[in-house]
């Protein structure tokens, strides 16, 4: 019997892991791709926090502040201030539509 139970558990641990496989596979097949660098050197010049922005505008194509802070985790004024540097360093261009500020990519790096 002591047998059995081990065997009862083995397999739904086993279940367990092909699940979340097929879960990791799914995510892996979603649009969302990772961002293919180029030219990692000059991407090497941005700080950490910098690339992380830069990168999430790349994936968005077109941004606002509120949308890269959501893609990034963290609060709107800190990307805001991070994607202003990215403009004045000329990786970014920003522009005004309506009363929004939005972000894109000046150097794509990505290509």
């Amino acid at each position: 019997m002591q047998g059995r139970g081990a065997w009862t558990i083995i397999t739904q641990e086993l279940r367990k892991i092909h699940e979340r496989l097929d879960d990791i596979v799914a995510m892996i097949s979603r649009k969302e791709q990772l961002v293919k660098v180029e030219n990692p050197g000059r991407l090497l010049q941005l700080t950490d926090h910098q690339r992380k922005s830069y990168l999430a505008v790349c994936e968005l194509g077109e941004a606002t502040a509120g949308d890269v802070a959501v893609k990034t985790g963290r609060c709107r004024a800190m990307e805001s201030n991070l994607l202003n540097r990215l403009v004045e360093r000329g990786f970014l261009r920003r522009f005004q539509r309506g009363r929004w500020v939005v972000f894109c990519v000046a150097i794509d790096l990505t290509k």
